[in-house]
């Protein structure tokens, strides 16, 4: 007759084993049980006494200290669907399974060390479903911002009844206030930040540090940090600082610029982020208490389906319960030397969050679309930002519990309203600083809490002639508002607002900057000269010169020139010959080189656009086979008939660089394409020339 099954889950205990004789096997941990019938091999894990009583089976495995290891069942190995059976954390000595609900069947086993990993891209997920919501700026439910919170043991208390608060106080357990989580919502949706150095500035003012004893730092912390990023899958006690540098990662992923870190993301801190690793500083600092003990459940874990943000609260019941607070909201204070302990690291973790969360700040640029600085300005150039910093703690104290009320009163809260004589640091971000500073800017906050600060943008150094040919340019930035020392007891913590959404309705920073690149100029050439008594007809052509952009100088004596050549070549060119009749005809001769130079000046139109042009000297000595007949012909005609043509245009000036050269002026048209035509001629020479400049936008 098969044993029957009672219902209740497995049991795991002590060094306690089953009264059947002991049959040590080594192995990776599998073990195949049929009707009570076992077999098993062995590579790591020790499994001992596979046996079958009553209603039950068991077997015995060696745990090491602080390590997981989870037992899990399959009813068939073609293909395996393994389930979780027991998940228990060693104490270096015996574990035994016993298993009351696969008795009758067939059942394969298997012991996984580490038995609890979490996938780095459900990690990835959740960062990736928050900011889902926070750049479509979907507001963010409180209840579902505690539950983050929940999966490390920091339970939320509601303020209306000061019971729960007691016994968590009593327990040492880590706990959050629903006020507290309403302004943690609040300020996740409207970009509120901590930077990462000052964060770790101020740990290490509390005396924080290293494992050798220096005060905390940077390096250091980043050190432990960087493993994590190329780790997959997390260990239960990785998956809080995963977590915060997946947050920071999904932010610089989505919003490139900013003070980039390969480690960190973009080297600040969410409200999520700095309150998680606040608590696990606390926590890390206590001693193991009733609160913080692990539990050895043997209740299994099971994993949710859904959308990201819930991926990982599946977990929280089984990762509480299993390893206790301590292991899991701990990493920090494991990392570092903390001098805080007991309930005031709690104290000062919760009044913190209030305090800094509270907090409100608006950062409005006036206009908030300026352009660089034409000559004369016809757009604005010059942005005034105000910002208004206030204090705003929504819950009435006076509704509180007594002992809740006390407690609070112990934060050393600002007064409600307008914030004066606050210091505060500006600061402009991504493309902003490339096209304008700050050139004026308050250093404290003022009468009803405000400061202003000046945004002006650099010249246009790009004149209205070339600016026709191409389109402006949007260069997208923010005004970052630091506010310093909000917190008296967390002196070195700056502030940081930082609207990740343009359309932000709370402290919309972002400013736009329109600009425009140089466009790439084309030069074509082309020139058909005679000389009525001589009976010489040139035609010479020069296509597609392109010129290149030369910048000389730097900053208010920066100058700009165009500046290229190209090979010249005559399409036809007839010279009568004496005692000939005709004369010669050549035919795709090579001619000179042509140079051209445009001088950019500010606020240049079409109207006063110079090119300097040297047409070339053509080739000397040049062998023309005439119709039988080699003859050596030296020829400087086209020099000569082009001097005759354009005498007026040529720069006599002997001091300028470009003397001998010819400036050639009076363009037409607009847009992209400019011309200058010359047609009938001078004296004895005829003419038709065509000169076009064609502009297309840059890059």
């Amino acid at each position: 007759m098969k044993p029957q099954s009672t219902g209740q889950r497995p049991e795991a205990t002590g060094p306690r084993t089953p009264s059947t004789s002991r049959h040590p096997l080594r192995g990776v941990c599998w073990l195949g049980f049929l009707l009570g019938a076992g077999a098993l091999w062995a590579d790591e894990l020790v499994l001992e006494s596979p046996g079958v009583q009553t209603q039950r089976f068991s077997f015995v495995f060696k745990a090491q200290t602080n390590t997981t290891y989870a037992v899990e069942y399959a009813t068939t190995l073609a293909p395996p669907n393994w389930a979780t059976s027991l998940l228990v954390v060693g104490s270096n000595g015996p574990v035994t399974f016993i298993d009351t609900n696969g008795i009758g069947q067939a059942r394969f086993y298997r012991v996984v060390q580490g038995g609890l990993t979490i996938p780095a891209s459900d990690v990835r997920a959740v960062a990736s479903g928050l900011y889902d919501q926070i750049q479509l700026q979907q507001p963010l439910d409180p209840a579902e911002v505690s539950l983050f919170f929940s999966v490390f043991g920091i339970a939320t208390l509601e303020s209306t009844n000061d019971t729960a608060y007691l016994a968590a106080v009593a327990a040492q357990q880590p706990f959050m206030f629903d006020f507290q989580v309403q302004a943690i919502a609040r300020k996740l949706l409207q970009g509120w930040y901590v930077s990462w150095d000052s964060f770790i500035a101020q740990m290490a003012d509390f005396g924080a540090v290293d494992h050798s004893g220096q005060p905390l730092s940077r390096s250091y912390l980043t050190a432990q940090l960087a493993p994590l990023l190329a780790k997959d899958p997390y260990e239960y006690r990785e998956l809080l600082p995963a977590l915060v540098l997946a947050l920071g990662q999904e932010r610089a992923s989505r919003f490139p610029g900013g003070n980039a870190d390969p480690v960190l993301g973009d080297d600040l801190m969410d409200p999520l982020q700095f309150s998680l690793m606040a608590y696990s500083g606390a926590v890390g600092s206590l001693k193991p208490g009733p609160g913080l003990a692990p539990k050895r459940s043997p209740a299994p874990i099971h994993r949710p389906l859904g959308n990201p943000i819930p991926t990982l609260l599946g977990w929280t019941p089984g990762l509480v319960r299993f390893f206790g607070i301590g292991a899991l909201l701990g990493w920090l204070g494991n990392q570092i030397g903390f001098p805080l302990g007991g309930m005031p690291s709690y104290q000062a973790v919760v009044c913190t969050s209030i305090i800094l969360y509270s907090y409100d700040v608006q950062v409005t640029p006036d206009p908030q679309e300026v352009w660089q600085k034409s000559d004369p300005p016809n757009n604005p150039y010059q942005s005034q930002i105000t910002a208004a910093v206030n204090w705003n703690f929504r819950q009435n104290t006076d509704s509180l519990p007594s002992q809740i009320a006390l407690w609070i009163a112990g934060c050393d809260f600002p007064q409600n309203g307008a914030q004066n004589n606050v210091p505060i640091e500006w600061e402009i971000t991504d493309e902003l600083p490339q096209h304008g500073s700050l050139t004026q800017s308050d250093t404290v906050t003022w009468n009803g809490g405000q400061a202003k600060a000046t945004y002006t943008a650099i010249d246009e150094p790009v004149p209205p002639v070339f600016q026709a040919m191409t389109s402006p340019k949007a260069a997208i930035g923010y005004v970052k508002l630091r506010v310093l020392n909000v917190l008296p007891k967390w002196p070195a913590l700056e502030t940081i607002l930082r609207p990740l959404n343009p359309n932000a309705a709370a402290g919309d920073a972002s400013m736009t900057v329109f600009y425009y690149k140089w466009p790439q100029l084309t030069l074509d050439f082309d020139s058909d000269l005679g000389a009525s008594q001589a009976g010489i007809d040139c035609h010479i052509l020069a296509t597609s010169v392109p010129l290149q952009l030369v910048t000389s100088g730097q900053g208010v004596t920066t100058s700009y020139s165009y500046q290229g050549q190209g090979q010249e070549t005559y399409a036809t060119f007839d010279i009568p010959l004496k005692g000939q009749n005709p004369g010669i005809t050549i035919s795709s001769l090579v001619g000179g080189q042509f140079q051209a130079t445009i001088l950019v000046q500010p606020g240049m139109a079409a109207a006063d656009l110079q090119v300097m042009v040297d047409v070339g000297k053509p080739q000397e000595n040049v062998v023309v086979v005439a119709p039988q007949v080699a003859l050596p012909i030296t020829y400087y005609w086209f020099l000569d008939l082009w001097a005759i043509a354009h005498n007026g245009e040529h720069v006599t000036d002997t001091s300028s660089p470009y003397a001998g050269r010819y400036a050639i002026g009076g363009w037409q048209g607009s847009g992209s394409t400019l011309t200058r035509q010359y047609s009938g001629g001078s004296g004895t020479v005829t003419e038709n020339t065509s000169f076009k400049l064609v502009g297309t936008p840059g890059q």
